[in-house]
């Protein structure tokens, strides 16, 4: 996900993951994806895990295990 830099640290891509998020779990999708944001932390707040261990930039998400 990308925010324009003159909206970011406002919460848009808060918002939009927990809309994704519930849409998933709504049809117990899973969702993978590769991190290139070098936000730390980030989707990890969302309950993605680490895919590849040795390089933490392929996660995924399953609605099946989430918080």
């Amino acid at each position: 996900m990308i925010t324009h830099p003159e909206h970011r640290r406002s919460g848009i891509a808060t918002r939009v993951m927990h809309e994704l998020l519930h849409h998933c779990r709504e049809h117990h999708a899973h969702v993978e994806l590769v991190d290139g944001s070098g936000i730390e932390g980030f989707y990890e707040r969302f309950g993605f895990e680490p895919a590849d261990p040795a390089t933490h930039r392929v996660l995924y998400w399953s609605a099946a295990v989430t918080r």
